[in-house]
């Protein structure tokens, strides 16, 4: 099998899988949870040692948050519904 670039093996992942549409709930939930990790405290300080400013990989984790709630806004607590899951 060849490799996928990262769009391609997450459609790939997301649409083909002996779990069925349950591998989507997986990968969302897996998406929010590490999102809610990394943003749960606040903007991080800048030490200068970091290969990807902390600051950038929160306002990213914050971007994707966004994201999820508006997508999944017909529940207030942004958790998933029968009517939202594809």
């Amino acid at each position: 099998m060849k490799r996928l670039n990262n769009e391609e093996f997450i459609k790939d992942l997301m649409t083909f899988s002996p779990s069925g549409s349950m591998i989507q709930v997986y990968v969302i939930e897996a998406l929010r949870y590490y999102t809610e990790q990394l943003t749960s405290n606040g903007v991080p300080k800048e030490t200068g040692n970091e290969v990807i400013s902390p600051v950038f990989w929160y306002n990213i984790g914050m971007e994707v948050k966004e994201r999820l709630n508006s997508n999944y806004e017909d529940n207030p607590n942004g958790k998933q519904t029968n009517s939202n899951i594809s």
